[in-house]
């Protein structure tokens, strides 16, 4: 396990209650599985193989160490306070650490406790205050940095509803309170300005609906480097019945649609020359798609190869 010699050096000058901590754990599992798929795309399969193996092996240390059944959700640290962190939590799922039960537990959990009319609050209790750097009630503060983590969570485990929930009630404060269209550092405590002594209104790391909207709600994810290969999986949900979008790739524009036709998404895609859907019907251009998520109804598609857009 890796110990936190940060302090309270993270994202958001955290004053955490231990050395082990969820959120830096998960993150380096996380953190190994990338580098292995990145290895494997170089023609490094050694090092791929170690880093897998060295992520996997990570799972049940992690899970002795931080899972409180008396909850159903991680604590940040087994010493000091128990606190229930959005951030370990999501990044304990997004990192494969976790069960499908003891998924669906923690992300309910943070449903359950940390949500608010602005948004999910980045802890379940107070214990991480630290008026004299950091400021007061973290519990009913939101940093739309994990924000984003947690949506990738919730897609991931197929929780579709209450992540289109949490992106309308989080980036859809923002947008609804300005004073721009823009993304804000952190949302204070009952839905007040960032808190810093900077304030900021338009910070990058706060766009995350961004990205998750393309990847889960329209769907669309490169399966390989360079889009060379491309999966659409929509993720719809009663609220949200079509989605349309075009996404930037090294060969051009990735032209995508879908909408909803008696409760079955119907997917048009428009690919460079170059690039390959591969979650498309192998046997005609036309035909009958079994979604990879058990939850997601049959899709019918149409598949158009051509060229780039100008």
């Amino acid at each position: 396990m890796l110990v936190n010699d940060l302090g309270t050096s993270d994202y958001a000058a955290i004053r955490r209650q231990g050395s082990l901590v969820a959120y830096f754990n998960a993150g380096y599992a996380l953190a190994l599985r990338r580098a292995a798929k990145i290895a494997a795309w170089t023609g490094n399969p050694s090092s791929a193989g170690t880093w897998t193996t060295r992520a996997a092996a990570l799972a049940s240390p992690f899970n002795t160490t931080f899972w409180d059944q008396s909850t159903g959700a991680y604590v940040d640290s087994p010493s000091g306070a128990a606190v229930h962190p959005e951030d370990g939590n999501a990044f304990a799922v997004i990192a494969g650490l976790t069960s499908p039960s003891r998924t669906v537990s923690a992300l309910n959990y943070l449903s359950r406790v940390n949500s608010r009319p602005y948004g999910n609050t980045i802890a379940d209790n107070n214990s991480w205050d630290y008026p004299s750097v950091w400021g007061s009630n973290a519990k009913d503060r939101v940093f739309p940095f994990i924000g984003y983590f947690e949506l990738l969570a919730r897609f991931q485990a197929g929780l579709d509803a209450s992540a289109i929930d949490l992106i309308r009630r989080e980036w859809g404060f923002m947008l609804e309170h300005g004073p721009r269209l823009t993304m804000w550092e952190d949302i204070g405590p009952w839905g007040g300005g960032p808190l810093s002594a900077d304030p900021s209104f338009d910070h990058g790391w706060s766009s995350g609906a961004a990205p998750a909207l393309t990847s889960y709600v329209l769907g669309v994810r490169p399966t390989s480097p360079g889009f060379a290969t491309f999966i659409v999986d929509p993720h719809p949900d009663k609220t949200v019945t079509s989605a349309s979008g075009s996404v930037p790739t090294p060969n051009g524009d990735l032209i995508v649609k879908w909408k909803l036709v008696n409760g079955k998404p119907v997917v048009s895609v428009r690919a460079p020359a170059g690039e390959t859907w591969t979650n498309r019907p192998a046997q005609s251009r036309q035909g009958v798609l079994q979604a990879s998520r058990g939850s997601m109804p049959t899709a019918r598609m149409r598949f158009i190869k051509g060229r780039a857009p100008r």
